[in-house]
């Protein structure tokens, strides 16, 4: 039965295993962000893998996907609100109720690098497209609503194919 209800979740997905999108993360304001996040369908899910740099050594940051593929306003509003088509409340990448772009959070080592590798579950990867990944000044708490208590938005990106 589990199967069957997996099957029937990907019977949407419009992209194969081939497709990959990316999000070219750049500095809002006078913050130093950069680099990249891949996006890449696995079964009913996405595998999200990012490599950015310019952070703060040691420090942590909530990423977010975010509503609009927008991120010309230099406080990054222009991206608007976390994705959450379903309306329910924030939480972390693991739990089953969260909001479709809660990502967690990113660890920067002492350089001010930050690698990491997580899985966005049930969600095709069509769904993503067009809307922007968003990196904020400090850890999300997981909880608290609507965004974590993830503080500004220090840089953005656009998802987009790669072919």
């Amino acid at each position: 039965i589990v199967l069957a209800a997996l099957s029937g979740a990907c019977a949407h997905h419009k992209l194969n295993s081939t497709n990959e999108a990316v999000a070219y993360v750049r500095p809002l304001g006078k913050n130093k962000v950069s680099g990249i996040v891949r996006f890449k369908p696995v079964d009913c899910s996405v595998q999200v893998t990012t490599d950015l740099s310019g952070l703060d050594a040691n420090s942590e940051h909530g990423m977010h996907i975010h509503e609009f593929g927008n991120c010309s306003a230099l406080d990054g509003s222009s991206a608007g609100g976390h994705y959450n088509p379903a309306k329910v409340a924030h939480a972390g990448p693991t739990d089953k109720k969260r909001h479709a772009g809660d990502l967690g959070n990113i660890t920067a080592d002492a350089k001010g690098d930050a690698k990491s590798e997580g899985m966005i579950q049930c969600q095709p990867l069509e769904h993503l497209l067009g809307r922007s990944v968003v990196v904020h000044a400090k850890a999300d708490d997981l909880k608290t609503q609507p965004s974590g208590a993830s503080g500004d938005r220090i840089g953005c990106g656009i998802i987009g194919l790669e072919r």
